[in-house]
């Protein structure tokens, strides 16, 4: 009976950590149903049980989970068909892969669904973090990437990102390095209302470095947290 007390306590705050992530307008909390929502919740209770990251401090449990969900959960390039397509015309069914559902309970998704599962697991264990806006360092990418910032304990500011840490092991390359290339954007209204946009990729690199509304920086060191 305590035992079962316990664990309806825990999924409470775990519901309500995924509704408060949801709420930040980087994402789509529209594209769950209420089972959806359980089913994802009951996911991430059984990941914390399965981390135990109490006796950790902040940067270990950080880099724990990143390293969890890089291990557990694959991108889902299908996702992106749609958008290199002529057509351009992408299936409701798709967008599913934006978020931390299919991360979570299919084991696959996009950079959406990547940093949705990441805060949602940070906030668990009562970590705050952002979600920002990235540009891959070729001309080739069009498309911006969901990246995730967080505060270390010695007050520096740190990209989590299960995604193109899977990359740079796959090109055994320096995770550090290459993220230090990338150009980061703060998003801000415009984004949040056009996110969607393009086949669901939301607004193209070359769009957002021709307006004047978006702040860049380039490199890790120049990175702030900070409200959005």
């Amino acid at each position: 009976m305590i035992v079962n007390m316990k664990n309806d306590m825990i999924m409470k705050e775990v519901l309500a950590d995924i509704s408060l992530v949801l709420s930040d307008p980087m994402f789509s909390k529209e594209l769950y149903t209420s089972d959806m929502l359980n089913e994802l919740a009951i996911a991430i209770f059984k990941i914390k049980k399965l981390l135990s990251l109490q006796r950790l401090n902040v940067n270990e449990r950080a880099l724990q989970i990143e390293q969890y969900v890089a291990e557990h959960v694959s991108l889902y390039m299908a996702y992106f068909a749609s958008f290199n397509n002529d057509a351009c015309e992408i299936s409701p069914s798709e967008l599913i892969y934006r978020t931390a559902y299919s991360a979570a309970c299919l084991g696959k998704t996009t950079c959406y669904g990547f940093s949705e599962l990441v805060r949602i697991l940070l906030l668990s264990f009562q970590i705050p973090s952002k979600t920002i806006l990235a540009k891959f360092p070729k001309e080739k990418y069009k498309i911006m990437h969901y990246t995730t910032l967080f505060k270390t304990d010695d007050g520096r500011n740190f990209i989590l990102d299960p995604e193109r840490r899977q990359y740079c092991l796959w090109k055994n390359i320096s995770f550090e390095e290459y993220m230090d290339q990338l150009v980061y954007v703060y998003p801000n209204q415009d984004w949040y209302q056009h996110k969607l946009d393009h086949c669901g990729v939301g607004r193209l690199a070359s769009e957002i470095f021709e307006r004047h509304d978006y702040e860049l920086v380039k490199g890790l060191k120049q990175l702030q947290y900070r409200d959005q």
